[in-house]
Formats: structure tokens, sequence, C-alpha cells
């Protein structure tokens, strides 16, 4: 059985948005974080992190080896932008992406379904900023 290893999540993750050439100009370059913006960034950018780990979601005669994990994670869409369409635009684009059933394979992870359970959109009016943060939840086991 192959080691978990949460480091393989946040890889396929960044490597899924990277990688789409369509997001990275809708960003105007490489502008995605783990867990937080560098202090220097220039807007749009995207955060993505962990929010929690469960192992073995299904019961033992499913998932004997307890190796699937079911893994919530947030992306956060930051846009400096006077009105919403940008971070609009954006998040659908990552929506297109990591949305569906396994849309995060990779050479560490096996994808059984990845979906999007819900999104919040902010205007921050002391930083100037739209802030749309969705929620993704992924079931997935190490190759």
């Amino acid at each position: 059985m192959a080691e978990k290893n949460l480091h393989l999540v946040k890889k396929s993750i960044y490597d899924k948005l990277s990688k789409d050439s369509t997001l990275l100009t809708l960003l105007g370059g490489n502008k995605i974080y783990l867990e937080r913006n560098p202090q220097t960034t220039t807007y749009p950018s995207i955060v993505y992190g962990i929010v929690s780990e469960t192992d073995a979601v299904f019961n033992e005669d499913i998932n004997e080896d307890g190796n699937i994990t079911e893994t919530t994670f947030n992306v956060t869409i930051f846009s400096d932008n006077s009105k919403s369409e940008q971070s609009d635009n954006i998040e659908a684009r990552v929506k297109s992406l990591l949305n569906g059933a396994r849309k995060l394979n990779s050479d560490g992870i096996s994808c059984f379904g990845c979906y999007k359970q819900y999104s919040d959109q902010r205007y921050d009016v002391d930083a100037k900023i739209w802030v749309t943060a969705s929620v993704y939840r992924l079931v997935s086991a190490p190759k």
C-alpha cells in the first residue's frame, strides 16, 4: 500500500491549477499560492489550503486498508478589480478544473471525486478587493 501524504493532495491541486493556460491568463501569470498571499502580491491571485482530512471514510468492508481519504480544501480568489466580474470568471474556471469525478488524478493520488460544496463572495471595503472563497470535498487514495 502506498503511503498517505497530504503533500500529494496539495501538489495535485497546485498542478491542476498552475498548468492551465486559460487560468494563468485570467490571473495575469502564475499567482497561485499555498495558504497565503505573499506580502508583495499583485492581484488577481489564488490561495488554496487544506481545511481538514478524514481517513477511512467508508466502512471497513469497502475500505479495508483505510487508505481512502476525504479532504476538504478551500480555494480563495482575490481581485482588486472594481467589479466582481474578474473574480467570477476566475472562479468559474477553477470550478471547471476541479469539480467532478477524477479531476485531480495525478501520479500520486487516485481521485474518486472532487466536488464544490459552496462559495462565498464578499467585497472588502477597507482593502478594496473582492474575496471569493470556495470549499471543495475530495475523496482520494494514494497510488
